[in-house]
């Protein structure tokens, strides 16, 4: 970091060790693109990243982080998790048999610098050998903006205006501005945290049209702080047959859902598994709030509010392909504002971070962490698109009391904290700055550009579900000279 710092005039800094909150405590401004990169079916999104960032005067660092790699990526050795150590992953063991298989298929090669933290020099890998580190730990492949001195607005003008420059290079679309939706605005609306705007067919919450119901399934949801939620499916009640109402029921439940039921509004008036105990009142109220027409059929769940919103959310979507109500040449862009700070553990019987710690709540809520968690909302946003998660991101906190008053109001004391991020806790001393950042899934963005809805067809070596290589056979049993060089012993 300090090497870098006397030479800011450089664009590209190699074999830094150091986390990005650390650089951040230094004010430098950064993108991070971390060595969990794929291939990119020749969309060359790294080059759009770095070229933007460098005309926004914003350096570009390679950086990665090995030590959690067993004697780093040079030995070509990651044990597999919940597998025997004598059983590994490919890494770098034979770069060039997956660099030749690709010329081979008459792929051009996209050749990306990865410096490694344990080797004086960078080595240069093709995009995509390193799919196998990706699956391993769990973690999006991506690039990872981050910088200082930012808020919110800073982020999103910054990744808008990549996202525009992208898809008007590749796809020759002028994109308009990003909507904006707050989180709860999304469930209520969609039962979606990502929800697909391509179509329109938006969720109520009817709980107010049954405040006295005598229809008891609803009257007990009701009691036990449930809510009724409702979709309206236009010009849908001919189109569903008893035994797909049955599969419609039969998918909700997926999610939780206790059962489904419907209303529908014919010619002779309506009908449904629930006409006979709805009133008059009820029916005519929810006609007045939907907007029921002939020929519409509406869905209904009854339970608790994120099972309720969930089901039928995903319902939605499932909906939206069946009836082919879906713009397939449309791309809807969406920013999801103001996640919930906490989530409640009913395991632990406490409050988690629903995003991670050191997410920086709203500065309204401040007041609320130790009092009214479940009413505290972060700085941290999702952009989405067609229904995807693009990418994840949130402002930091950069004030150790703010810090400590987080990790308090998850049950970690003082002590816990600084003994598990002594490191971090002790960066605050040199004055963090304000700082965030955002991860986009890279292949995810190339699955979009590309037209497919399967990510493995933009994936250079994809993996089974268990996260084996068929190709490469791997895993495959590590040679015990190759494990004692490394001093890891077998039982």
């Amino acid at each position: 970091v300090l090497k870098a710092l006397d030479h800011p005039e450089k664009s590209c800094w190699t074999n830094i060790f150091a986390p990005v909150e650390i650089m951040q405590c230094f004010g430098l401004q950064c993108v991070s693109m971390e060595c969990l990169s794929s291939f990119m079916s020749g969309f060359k999104i790294e080059d759009y990243l770095i070229d933007y960032a460098q005309n926004e005067g914003i350096a570009s660092t390679l950086c990665s982080y090995h030590k959690n790699f067993i004697g780093g990526v040079d030995s070509g050795v990651l044990p597999k998790a919940a597998m025997s150590v004598t059983t590994s992953m490919i890494c770098d063991g034979n770069i060039n048999t997956f660099r030749h298989m690709e010329q081979k298929h008459q792929v051009e090669s996209y050749v990306l610098d990865i410096p490694n933290t344990y080797s004086p020099e960078a080595e240069r890998y093709v995009v995509g050998q390193l799919q196998e580190l990706i699956e391993l730990l769990e973690t999006k492949t991506g690039q990872t903006l981050d910088m200082s001195f930012v808020d919110e607005e800073d982020i999103w003008s910054m990744t808008e205006g990549l996202m525009k420059e992208i898809f008007k290079d590749i796809k020759g679309i002028e994109l308009p501005e990003f909507k904006r939706i707050p989180y709860d605005t999304c469930m209520e609306k969609y039962g979606s945290d990502k929800p697909d705007l391509r179509f329109d067919m938006p969720l109520y919450n009817v709980s107010e049209v049954f405040a006295n119901t005598e229809f008891k399934v609803f009257e007990n949801c009701l009691n036990e702080g449930g809510i009724i939620q409702a979709m309206n499916v236009k010009n849908g009640a001919d189109k569903f047959s008893r035994k797909q109402l049955d599969k419609l029921q039969d998918y909700v439940k997926v999610y939780g859902a206790k059962a489904l039921a419907n209303l529908k509004l014919t010619s002779e008036g309506f009908a449904g598994s629930v006409t006979k105990v709805l009133s008059n009142a009820e029916k005519e109220a929810l006609r007045t709030m939907l907007n029921i027409e002939e020929n519409d059929i509406v869905f209904f769940v009854a339970d608790k509010k994120k099972v309720a919103q969930t089901s039928l959310g995903a319902l939605r979507v499932k909906l939206g392909h069946d009836l082919d109500l879906i713009n397939k040449d449309a791309y809807e862009f969406l920013w999801v504002t103001d996640f919930p700070m906490f989530e409640y553990d009913e395991n632990e019987n406490r409050y988690v971070a629903a995003h991670h710690p050191f997410t920086s709540p709203n500065l309204e809520d401040v007041d609320k962490l130790m009092s009214d968690p479940a009413h505290c909302y972060s700085r941290a946003y999702d952009l989405v698109l067609n229904g995807y998660e693009l990418l994840s991101g949130s402002i930091r906190i950069h004030d150790q009391k703010l810090q400590e008053k987080v990790f308090e109001a998850i049950g970690m004391t003082l002590e816990e904290a600084h003994e598990k991020f002594s490191w971090f806790m002790d960066a605050f001393q040199y004055g963090t700055p304000p700082h965030g950042g955002v991860g986009i899934g890279l292949e995810r963005l190339t699955m979009i550009l590309a037209g497919t809805d399967n990510i493995r067809d933009v994936v250079a070596f994809p993996k089974t579900a268990s996260a084996s290589d068929l190709m490469a056979q791997a895993p495959s049993p590590v040679d015990p000279a190759q494990l004692k060089e490394l001093g890891i012993e077998t039982k």
